[in-house]
């Protein structure tokens, strides 16, 4: 069963390889619609999610933006479909960095940085592409798929941008062993948390939510300084990205903290542009006891 699923995405790769970028928006649109209008793709959890966050909207807006984050979500999908059979120099033509000097300065100084990013825009271009403009050594985390080849196939696209992966259950050991050589790890700050143990709570969109403690943590147990890399979409298929400093002294702050200044940063930039983060995440499926 592997296979089919294995061939499927090699043939996408092919099948989009022939279709310029003009009609390939074209394809987006017809995802959107389907996933809109005929599936309903998490329909009930986008609306509720953006009716949360915007209880002043009236639905007849909070609709508009439920359709324009379908066309954001098939636009990465097609954008990553794409991307399978383009060469990595084409994809950072579309993604492109301001100011890399911002991170390369602390890693030219010897520090280690957490590079947190969010499921905002096209996230996953920024995983392949990052690693051209940050200076080595660049890791990210790979949970991996329970589809094998598919997993072996996609991490061979992302690391083709000098990105080296390192698997979830041996993130911690490795970073114990390397933590005081200089490099970037770069980590989603808005990922539901796994450990709800540990999970921090903060304050987003006036909303108490549950938050992953991993970069306060980390960043806080090695002082490691914490940047954010802000994603736009300038047109479709075209990026700019912006590194911004987090927390240049993590263990100047108390639990939470930093947490909190990740989770301030994201409602600042959902704000501006709401229907490109992904509302399909169950956000709030964690209740404070």
């Amino acid at each position: 069963m592997q296979w089919i699923g294995y061939i499927g995405v090699r043939l996408i790769g092919v099948i989009f390889f022939f279709i310029p970028f003009a009609a390939l928006y074209r394809v987006s649109n017809g995802v959107a619609w389907l996933l809109y209008k005929v599936i309903g793709y998490r329909k009930v959890v986008i609306k509720e999610n953006l009716q949360r966050c915007f209880p002043d909207l009236p639905e007849s807006k909070i609709d508009e933006m439920v359709w324009q984050s379908y066309l954001n979500l098939s636009d990465i999908v097609v954008e990553v479909g794409k991307s399978l059979s383009m060469p990595i120099e084409k994809v950072k033509a579309r993604y492109v960095c301001k100011n890399p000097e911002v991170v390369n300065e602390a890693i030219e100084q010897g520090k280690t940085v957490i590079l947190s990013g969010f499921h905002y825009a096209n996230w996953e271009w920024g995983v392949q592409t990052l690693g051209m403009s940050i200076l080595p050594p660049y890791y990210g985390i790979n949970k991996g798929m329970s589809n094998q080849l598919i997993d072996k196939y996609i991490n061979k696209i992302r690391v083709r941008g000098n990105m080296k992966l390192i698997e979830t259950k041996e993130f911690i050991p490795f970073l114990n062993e390397n933590h005081d050589k200089p490099g970037t790890y770069v980590l989603l700050g808005d990922q539901n948390p796994s450990n709800t143990k540990r999970m921090h709570w903060v304050d987003f969109f006036g909303i108490d939510t549950a938050c992953n403690s991993g970069i306060d943590y980390l960043s806080r147990k090695y002082n490691f300084p914490v940047y954010h890399y802000d994603v736009r979409r300038i047109k479709r298929g075209h990026y700019e990205v912006t590194f911004m400093p987090i927390c240049l002294d993590p263990q100047s702050t108390q639990p939470g903290e930093i947490t909190q200044k990740i989770m301030n940063h994201l409602e600042d930039i959902i704000r501006e542009y709401p229907p490109d983060w992904l509302w399909s995440h169950k956000r709030w499926k964690h209740r404070r006891r």
